[in-house]
Order: C-alpha cells, then sequence, then structure tokens
C-alpha cells in the first residue's frame, strides 16, 4: 500500500495546494475563508504526517533524539483537531451573531479542546506501547493507555463533528449556502464513522484486521480532505451547482459568509 498511499497523498496535497490559492484570493471578501484555508493545512498536515514516509524522514530521527517514538502521530492527531475545530469555527460563526457565536465555541470547542487534548498527551506520553517507533501507530497493540488515548481521540473528534453536524442542518436550509453545506457535512459524518470504527477497534480487539482498518481509515481521512478542498475550487463548485440544480431550486453560492439568524444548538 506504500506506493499508492503516496501517490494518493501528492494527489491530495496539490490539490489543497490549487484549493489555497482560491482561498487566498477569496480571503479579500471575507474572514471566513482564512479560517477555512486553517482547516485544509492542518487536515492536509494531518494526512501527510501519517504516511509511512513521514514516519521514516520524521519519526525515527524525532524518535533517536528524545527516545519516543511516534511523536509524529501525535503530531498528526493534534494536526486533525485543529483542523476540525476550524470547519466547526467557520460553520459555526455562519449561525448567528458574534455573541452566540462566542458562546457557542466556548462551550462546544475551546472548554473540550482545554481538558481532552492535555489529557490525551499526558497519556501517550505515559504509554510504553507507543515508545517504540512503529511504520503506522494503528498497527500497534496498545496498553491501556494508549487505548485512553485512541478513545479521547475518537470521542473528541465525534464531538467536534456532531456540532459542525448540526450547524449544517441549518446552513443546508438556506438555499445559498446548500451546496458547499451539503459537501461539509459529507465531510462530518464520514469523521464520526471514521472515528466510531477507532473506537470499535480499541474496545474489541482483532474484531477488524490491522491492514483493513488502516486502509479504511486512511481512505476516509483521503476523501474528506479532497473534498474539503474540492469545495473551494471555483470549477468545481460550479459544476456540482448546476448538478444539483433542478433539485435544490435556482440559487447560486454568493461571494461571502453571510450572517443567518441566531440559532441555538443545546
Amino acid at each position: 500500500m506504500g506506493t499508492g498511499m503516496g501517490l494518493a497523498i501528492a494527489c491530495q496535497l496539490a490539490l489543497a495546494s490549487m484549493s489555497l490559492r482560491a482561498l487566498w484570493r477569496a480571503m479579500r471578501l471575507s474572514r471566513w475563508y482564512g479560517v477555512t484555508a486553517f482547516a485544509i493545512i492542518m487536515q492536509s498536515m494531518a494526512l501527510l504526517l501519517r504516511s509511512p514516509v513521514a514516519s521514516t524522514l520524521i519519526g525515527e530521527p524525532v524518535a533517536a533524539l528524545f527516545g519516543r517514538g511516534n511523536l509524529e502521530d501525535l503530531l498528526a492527531h493534534l494536526c486533525c483537531l485543529a483542523g476540525e475545530s476550524g470547519i466547526m469555527y467557520a460553520v459555526l460563526g455562519r449561525l448567528g451573531n458574534n455573541e452566540a457565536f462566542r458562546r457557542n465555541m466556548h462551550r462546544y470547542c475551546v472548554v473540550p479542546m482545554t481538558l481532552v487534548v492535555p489529557t490525551m498527551v499526558g497519556v501517550f506520553l505515559i504509554s510504553e506501547a507507543a515508545r517504540p517507533q512503529a511504520p503506522n501507530l494503528v498497527g500497534v497493540d496498545p496498553d491501556r493507555w494508549l487505548q485512553t488515548y485512541w478513545l479521547l481521540f475518537a470521542l473528541l473528534l465525534i464531538h467536534l463533528s456532531t456540532i459542525t453536524m448540526q450547524g449544517l442542518r441549518v446552513l443546508i436550509r438556506d438555499g445559498r449556502n446548500r451546496v458547499s453545506a451539503a459537501a461539509y457535512l459529507i465531510c462530518s459524518v464520514v469523521c464520526v464513522v471514521a472515528s466510531a470504527l477507532q473506537c470499535v477497534t480499541v474496545l474489541v480487539p482483532g474484531l477488524v484486521p490491522v491492514s483493513v482498518h488502516q486502509s479504511v481509515i486512511f481512505g476516509m481521512k483521503l476523501a474528506t480532505t479532497s473534498l474539503l478542498c474540492l469545495v473551494h475550487l471555483p470549477g468545481f463548485m460550479s459544476l456540482l451547482s448546476r448538478a444539483v440544480q433542478p433539485m435544490a431550486g435556482d440559487h447560486r453560492e454568493q461571494g461571502g459568509p453571510r450572517s443567518l439568524p441566531d440559532q441555538s444548538l443545546s
């Protein structure tokens, strides 16, 4: 799977670079595009750091320097969480006024991240199973500390994605945001499914073969990150809008995000 994975990651990074160019130009219209660019960068970094190439070029020298392996996987997971929180920030920012936005972000993102992320890092560093450098952390036979790490990571991703999905359900009802919101919703659903699969494999070891688990998780992450990039390519969005126009009515994506009436997520 190594050659195929490397080619897939190279294609995704090329797609991300084109998407970031489009977002850079759009940032003159709205600051929210900068948040989306940050999310794409973080998700692309997470995908790259999970690759066997990163394990060899980054993981092994870092392990030799600090005496602790798989730190590139830890950094990849932190990038993934940062990217997901960036998507959540962009979505919730379109739902209401500044006060509601700040309240929702503090309650649903800042507090959980502040509590869970330091705990994740702590249990990862305690785990003896994660100490030896491995080509892929998914394939490491976990001890109880590494199991706790995986569960915290997966459950936090599920939480962030679920809150994002609630916001996207509101945006889909707005015709001018329907297409992009639906694409974001697909990404969030796939993230929840992948995280749930991670929980199942931790709680029921051996249920899913490691090779299958690695391939499925990588494929899901690659698909969602690529779709997130495609959404911000003008040509792709025009094509997709024309495809869904007969079903969605004559709505067009506007130049920048607009504020919707204040919506409660509680």
